[in-house]
């Protein structure tokens, strides 16, 4: 599976496009995507889908997103070749204790690209190769195709600070892997 989150979302299997266009799912698949091979909890894509105002039938409704992804999943899988047609959609979205997680098996997530360049371009820097060190920020830097605001929290400002994406008005969350709003009243959410 191969990740772009560094401007608009891209999610493909296999060079088959699983990116969702019904906003929940999509948002769903953002959030899995950022934090690939992490496990995102229930509790943090209820925060990220309602922002504190989850209706009654949030797990299930959640429920529905995730079978939505799995789906475009397995049609990515069912037109891969080689062993990705060994796998399934519930082997590359895993329903994991407390929550999800999306596995990339191997493929690429450009924002683990930008933040490896960016170390190498600190570490060159701090050597004294400032032209490797800024061809190398430059090559980080390049990563990013554009805002990805428009995919994140509803397109309300998602920032990437600190390791972790983060939006106004939203404190870290207790599982630290996701933020969550302050309180639904005075949060950009």
């Amino acid at each position: 599976m191969d990740i772009e989150v560094l401007g608009a979302l891209a999610v493909t299997e296999g060079g088959v496009s699983v990116t969702p266009t019904a906003p929940k799912a999509r948002q769903v698949l953002a959030l899995l995507a950022v934090h690939a091979d992490r496990v995102v909890s229930v509790p943090d894509l209820i925060e990220e889908l309602w922002c504190g105002n989850p209706p009654r039938s949030a797990r299930t409704t959640l429920q529905t997103y995730v079978l939505q992804v799995r789906e475009l999943i397995a049609a990515a899988l069912e037109r891969a070749p080689g062993d990705a047609s060994s796998r399934t959609a519930k082997d590359v979205l895993v329903t994991a204790p407390g929550g999800y997680v999306l596995h990339t098996s191997g493929g690429t997530v450009d924002v683990r690209e930008f933040e490896r360049l960016v170390g190498c371009g600190y570490r060159t820097s701090d050597a004294g190769d400032y032209r490797r060190a800024a061809r190398e920020l430059r090559d980080a830097l390049a990563l990013w195709t554009g805002s990805p605001s428009s995919t994140y929290g509803r397109g309300r400002g998602w920032t990437w600070r600190s390791g972790a994406w983060r939006r106004p008005g939203c404190a870290p969350s207790t599982s630290a892997s996701t933020p969550t709003c302050a309180s639904a009243a005075t949060a950009s959410c």
